[in-house]
Formats: C-alpha cells, sequence, structure tokens
C-alpha cells in the first residue's frame, strides 16, 4: 500500500512500509520537497491509496494564488485526483469549539465537521466540485481543557510530558476524519461567475 504523508513536518512516516513523507521544507526524513498550496503535486493520477493530513487543513486558505476557487475545494479536489480507486484520505484538524483552534496565527480557515458532506453525492450544495468522498469516521477526541490563556492544552500535556488524560477536562481538541473516494462526478459543471 503506498501511503502520502501530507505537510509532514517531523511525522515521517516508514519509507518501507510505503510511506512518502512530503513537506515544504528539506527536513530529515522528507522524501518530496513541495509546496502543498503548489497544485497538481508531484505525483500521477492514483498514486495513492491513503492521504494522511495532519494538523494541515486549518492552514490551506481560501485562496491559492493563480486559482480563483476555494482553497479547500481545490486541495481536496488534488486529494481526489492522487488517489487510487477507493481509497482513503484522512486528516486531523483542531476541534472548531476549542480554545487552541484560534491562537494559532498560521490557521487561515475553520474546519467544522459539516465541511465534508459538501463533497458527498447526497449534499445539495456539491456543486462546488467534481471531487467525491464518502465519510466514513468523524469523531471529536481529546480533551478541550486550557491553561495560560490558551497557550497549553490537553495537547501539549499528552505530548510533551506524556499526560494521557485529565479527568476534569472537558471537551474536544480534536476532529479525526476518514473518507473515501467515490468516482467523480461526470456531469460536474463549474457555478457561473
Amino acid at each position: 500500500m503506498r501511503s502520502l504523508n501530507v505537510g509532514c513536518g517531523n511525522d515521517i512516516r516508514p519509507k518501507g512500509e510505503g510511506w512518502v513523507n512530503m513537506d515544504l521544507l528539506p527536513m530529515p526524513g522528507v522524501d518530496t520537497v513541495h509546496d502543498m498550496m503548489e497544485l497538481p503535486w508531484p505525483f500521477p493520477d492514483a498514486s495513492f491509496d491513503l492521504v494522511l493530513a495532519k494538523h494541515v487543513l486549518e492552514h490551506v486558505p481560501h485562496r491559492i494564488p493563480g486559482h480563483k476557487r476555494d482553497g479547500f475545494l481545490l486541495w481536496m479536489e488534488e486529494v481526489h485526483r492522487v488517489l487510487a480507486p477507493d481509497g482513503r484520505f484522512q486528516c486531523v484538524v483542531p476541534y472548531y469549539r476549542h480554545d487552541g483552534y484560534w491562537i494559532d496565527p498560521t490557521h487561515t480557515r475553520t474546519v467544522h465537521p459539516s465541511n465534508f458532506f459538501y463533497l458527498t453525492p447526497e449534499s445539495h450544495e456539491n456543486f462546488y466540485t467534481p471531487a467525491r468522498f464518502r465519510v466514513e469516521k468523524l469523531d471529536k477526541v481529546g480533551q478541550g481543557f486550557s491553561i495560560l490563556g490558551g497557550r497549553v492544552n490537553t495537547w501539549h500535556l499528552q505530548r510533551y510530558l506524556r499526560i494521557p488524560s485529565l479527568p476534569f477536562a472537558k471537551g474536544a481538541n480534536e476532529l479525526h476524519v476518514t473518507l473515501r473516494k467515490l468516482p467523480r462526478d461526470a456531469d460536474w459543471r463549474p457555478p457561473p461567475g
């Protein structure tokens, strides 16, 4: 199984397990140095069975230079293009109701759980893009406790101090999503204007 880790940063996945790690910076373990906002990505159609994007989608701007349509839609079309038939897209984004979501100045968009349903065949709003997916998983996870004005939350405690959970913390700090690629909508036409 070939898998693409988009915007991998320091989260390097094993090459021996079929992973291709792509990032803007040429850090150790990065296989493909490429700006994820520069479309198309340097891979042929249907190259991957899995595309992973951990804490990436919230950084996709509404306007990508050289394109007129929304960056989220263009980005998801690129994910769709590089996925093999029936491939999966997995992403993790900060949960929009968590304080930590709003403190990172590099977050350019809110990712709401309902955003992904605009990509399904059943959506009444599916005229935005021909890329079609089935929502397989949509889970709020983690705990939403934050201290020091939101600069430290349970994600930081779990990652750096190895504290697995806090019994008094409530809410979610991440949204975990899995989408399954469906065939493109052959009848799709871009909206006028």
